[in-house]
Formats: structure tokens, sequence, C-alpha cells
């Protein structure tokens, strides 16, 4: 046995005599919490430490979890170590209510920020008909240089983390596909630049809402409007 084994081994021995004792298992300190094994000073030690590690693995291309496969189609994780989380959110309800709930709220804070569940086209407002459209188009290019792949709440994550960025905004999926495969452009704007339907001083929807012209130059300017969560 080399001397790194014998202090892995003494290190571990050390930790589970400190954590039977009711004590920190990282230095032996006194345990503020009994929800955590160790100290509020070695949790905040170990988030630095494990912030460095992600992000080196990030900036190399490997898993985040195992630092050994490399990533592909812009995931963090590897095929296995995706299966064995997800095996153990399964053996774990508490935790899988937690993950929805974390989820939910941030889903939210990023649809309010950017008008609400509400889309930017036809205003169709049922919640799980509605995404988050890259104005511009180049969505999947965009997804794959910040490494958030195909799931939305990555994506979610990341627009809260960089204070909610122009360039995008709320779409139905029908007129996010619809912009897609017209050129960029939905057919119902392309309807509506046509002169066909007019309602009034704005231009008819086809669900029968009116869409003002201040409200039609804005959405095609493609700068959201900005709602203070």
């Amino acid at each position: 046995m080399d001397m790194r084994e014998y202090k892995a081994q003494t290190s571990r021995r050390l930790s589970r005599k400190w954590k039977q004792e009711g004590r920190c298992a990282h230095c032996g300190g006194i345990r503020d919490n009994e929800k955590f094994t160790i100290c509020s000073k070695c949790r905040e030690q170990s988030k630095i430490g494990q912030r460095k590690i992600r992000s080196t693995r990030i900036t190399e291309g490997l898993c985040v979890r195992c630092g050994k496969v490399p990533i592909v189609d812009g995931y963090k994780t590897c095929e296995e170590c995706t299966k064995k989380a997800y095996a153990y959110h399964k053996r774990d309800p508490k935790a899988i209510a937690r993950a929805r709930e974390n989820y939910r709220k941030v889903k939210d804070e990023v649809f309010l920020a950017y008008g609400g569940y509400k889309c930017a086209c036809c205003g169709e407002e049922e919640q799980s008909f509605l995404c988050i459209d890259h104005i511009n188009g180049g969505g999947e290019k965009h997804r794959t240089e910040i490494g958030v792949g195909v799931r939305g709440r990555n994506m979610y994550t990341w627009l809260k983390k960089n204070g909610f960025p122009p360039g995008f905004q709320v779409l139905c999926h029908n007129c996010n596909m619809g912009k897609y495969l017209n050129g960029g452009i939905c057919p119902h704007q392309t309807a509506k630049r046509a002169g066909s339907d007019a309602c009034g001083e704005g231009s008819f929807m086809p669900q029968g809402r009116c869409l003002s012209e201040k409200q039609e130059h804005g959405n095609l300017a493609g700068t959201p409007e900005r709602v203070s969560p």
C-alpha cells in the first residue's frame, strides 16, 4: 500500500468515526445542521471545489459527473451517468418533487420576463403549447455553443443566469414551427403583411384577436417587452 492509499483509508476511517459521533465528517468540528453530515464551512468549501471541477470538465468537453467520457450533443453528462442519475431520483420521490418545483419556478420567471404565458404572434395562452423562441433563428447552433443541449429546463436556467437577454420571445409551438418552415417569418405575419383579413387599426388573428400596429412592429423588431419578475 502506497502512502496515498494509506492516507485515503485513514481519512475514511476518521470520517466514519466523526459521523458516528455527530461531528462534521470532514473536519471533525461541530455540525451546525443535523440535516447534513458536514458543517456549513466545509459545505461552502466543497461547493467552491465542485464548481471549479465542473468548470474544468466543461471546458475540456468531459462529463461533469465522472470526468472521463466526452460529452456529445451539448449535454453535460455522459449516457451512463445520466442513467444513474435517473435511477437515483426514481428511488427518491421527494427529490423528484423538489426538481419539478424548482423547474416550474425557473420556467415561470423566464416566461414572465418575456411577456408572460402568451404567444407573441397569435395570442395563444395555453401554457403547455408555449415555448421560448430565438427571434433571429439559429436556436440549435446557439444551444450547442452554450452547452445546454435540447432540454428546455437547461435553456431556462441559462436565460435566468444571464439576466434574461434580448433576442428571445414567447411563441406557441405552431407559430414556432411555422416560422421555421416559412423562412423565419410565421405564416400569420405573412398574411398580415399581405393585407388580408384587416381588422380596424390592427390585424386580424386566427383566434379572433387583434394585434395593434405598435405591438406588431415591436414583435417583428424582435425585442420582447421586459416584465419585472
